[in-house]
């Protein structure tokens, strides 16, 4: 049991070691770090936020900067 223990910190060590490593040649925006995976801001967010909540939103944001 202790083997397999060891087996599976040293693979979590060396992954966790590689994700150190690539992280940074991304930059340290934001934006980059979802590149890395194919995806931007706004195309993260239409695969995540309903139509519905995006009108709301808008509609908060217009009734604030109105301030109603």
């Amino acid at each position: 049991m202790s083997d397999a223990v060891s087996v599976g910190r040293t693979r979590w060590v060396l992954w966790s070691s590689l994700l150190l490593l690539v992280v940074p040649l991304a930059g340290c925006d934001r934006d980059s770090y979802l590149k890395l995976f194919g995806y931007d801001r706004a195309k993260l967010l239409r695969m995540t936020v309903s139509e519905k909540d995006e009108t709301l939103a808008r509609n908060y944001i217009e009734n604030v900067r109105q301030r109603r």
